[in-house]
């Protein structure tokens, strides 16, 4: 890969879906050109090169483009080995991300940001807050191994799924939803979360990106 032109993902600036995959590739040590798309710039002229009218996507060495950021990630962990080749590993590794991604992330928080009346989407924070992400993430908790790590007792996707959703959670963008407070309350997850600062395409990947903002502190 490294004889190649480098792998190019186009996203926002921001982390969303495809932190994940930013992380996987640093870690990795793949060369990859991170393209940062203005939000103005894609509300009114989405580039033709997205192949699904969304972003983020993925500009092959080849030419080709792929979009899904699960597809994208899914691919680079098969790139970079943190995501195990054995089917069932995978398979392990793979019910965690979508956990992560499809039911936290998806059905249950972006699903509120649809909700039009101010007074529904306000209740249904309330829901998540006071409820849902608690009793979700208590139930991701008790399956966490001793080792730390999210599955399999190494590093993989999954754990970079969950590092980006809590970051993302914890950062306190979503009106009515305190997730500092909500992760700090969980000591799995911010000893889950320390750990994860230390890894060094992270840490590195931080330190040049998310200066000033990353990480967050949830002991104080």
């Amino acid at each position: 890969m490294s004889s190649m032109e480098p792998l190019k993902l186009t996203y926002f600036e921001f982390q969303g879906p495809a932190e994940a995959i930013r992380l996987a590739l640093t870690i990795g040590k793949i060369p990859f050109t991170d393209e940062v798309i203005p939000f103005e710039t894609w509300k009114t002229s989405k580039p033709l090169a997205s192949p699904w009218g969304q972003l983020p996507y993925l500009t092959l060495p080849s030419g080709e483009v792929f979009g899904q950021s699960h597809a994208m990630l899914t691919y680079v962990g098969r790139l970079t080995s943190l995501l195990p080749p054995s089917p069932l590993e995978a398979l392990t590794c793979e019910s965690f991300v979508q956990y992560i991604n499809q039911d936290l992330r998806d059905r249950k928080i972006s699903s509120t940001m649809r909700i039009k009346n101010d007074a529904e989407k306000i209740e249904a924070r309330k829901q998540l807050n006071d409820f849902t992400l608690p009793e979700m993430l208590d139930s991701l908790i008790s399956k966490i191994p001793s080792s730390g790590y999210v599955c399999l007792g190494r590093l993989t996707v999954a754990d970079l799924s969950l590092y980006t959703f809590l970051n993302w959670v914890g950062s306190n963008v979503l009106d009515g939803i305190d997730g500092r407070r909500i992760i700090k309350e969980r000591e799995r997850l911010v000893v889950f979360m320390e750990m994860m600062e230390g890894v060094e395409g992270v840490r590195e990947w931080n330190l040049e990106k998310r200066k000033g903002k990353l990480p967050i502190d949830f002991r104080s």
